[in-house]
């Protein structure tokens, strides 16, 4: 086996772990872990975790609501191949 695949495959279940942990936050409203969670899988390319944090951005959870943060994140999971982001985006009116 190649080790960009052993690789891969390791950082794939690490991803995953970080999202569980990530919602769970998010579920006892502990914005600020879940919202450190998330960002950390941007860098990942994870469409679902800039989804999250644009709406995170836009309802002002653990923050003040910021239209633009939330605009750039649903534009990033977009970007990203999320199919539910620029509905997102239009359906909030940014």
């Amino acid at each position: 086996m190649k080790k960009w695949f052993i690789a891969a495959l390791l950082l794939c279940g690490y991803a995953h772990a970080d999202m569980l942990d990530a919602l769970k936050a998010y579920e006892n409203k502990d914005f600020t872990q879940a919202q450190q969670q998330f960002s950390a899988l941007i860098p990942l390319g994870n469409e679902i975790a800039a989804l999250n944090l644009g709406a995170m951005a836009y309802q002002g959870e653990g923050q003040a609501p910021n239209l633009s943060e939330a605009l750039a994140y649903f534009m990033l999971a977009a970007d990203l191949k999320h199919t539910q982001a620029n509905t997102k985006a239009d359906q909030n009116g940014i």
